[in-house]
């Protein structure tokens, strides 16, 4: 993908669990993860960082960088359970930790570097995704950017004292080239697409 974007991804590096583990504690940011809350120590966020730095065979994390001259990290994503045999993989979560960074491009950027990466460097057939049914987001994202919801976990995840739904979403890669002939994915139509997806949703409600 040759398009100049205003972030770029890189593998971790060994300060980054500092960043990482502030933003792990961010209540904002854990609000809407896939997952229980977990208070990780520094210690422990400095050993995770070190092991997906020396083990990427499976998963594959990325910190999320401006494309300036401060190359300043931003957020980390990740590509998970990469499955060779059947090609396919997860598309793992993505953290823009830095507020003034969520303006929403830079979360489209990133998320088109990793589609990316699955279909034209590990020669993926299909990257699938879940998230909350209660995300005020990511559905409307994964729709913007051709995913198709697949089904519905009931009552998948236990969080904040209940129980919540968990959406299936999945990206093929013949629907993935099609979006990408048509020109879909220029960020500008993404976010054109987003608002769509968005207001479909609430007219639903």
């Amino acid at each position: 993908m040759q398009t100049k974007f205003s972030v770029f991804l890189r593998p971790f590096a060994p300060d980054d669990y500092i960043l990482l583990n502030k933003w792990r504690h961010d209540p904002e940011i854990q609000e809407y993860t896939g997952g229980p809350v977990r208070y990780v120590s520094i210690e422990m966020e400095k050993a995770w960082v070190h092991d997906k730095m020396m083990n990427n065979a499976k998963d594959i994390y990325w910190a999320i960088c401006l494309n300036d001259e401060s190359q300043r990290m931003i957020g980390y994503t990740s590509l998970n359970d990469i499955d060779h045999l059947n090609k396919r993989v997860i598309f793992g979560g993505l953290v823009i930790g830095e507020k003034d960074c969520r303006n929403g491009i830079s979360m489209f950027e990133a998320d088109l570097l990793k589609m990316d990466y699955a279909f034209n460097q590990l020669n993926m057939h299909c990257i699938v995704d879940e998230c909350l049914s209660i995300h005020p987001s990511t559905p409307h994202t994964l729709r913007a950017l051709g995913f198709k919801k697949g089904g519905v976990l009931r009552d998948y995840v236990y969080k904040n004292g209940k129980y919540h739904d968990i959406d299936v979403y999945s990206l093929l890669r013949s629907e993935y080239d099609e979006m990408m002939n048509a020109g879909n994915y220029s960020i500008r139509k993404l976010i054109r697409n987003f608002a769509k997806c968005c207001k479909e949703s609430n007219q639903q409600i």
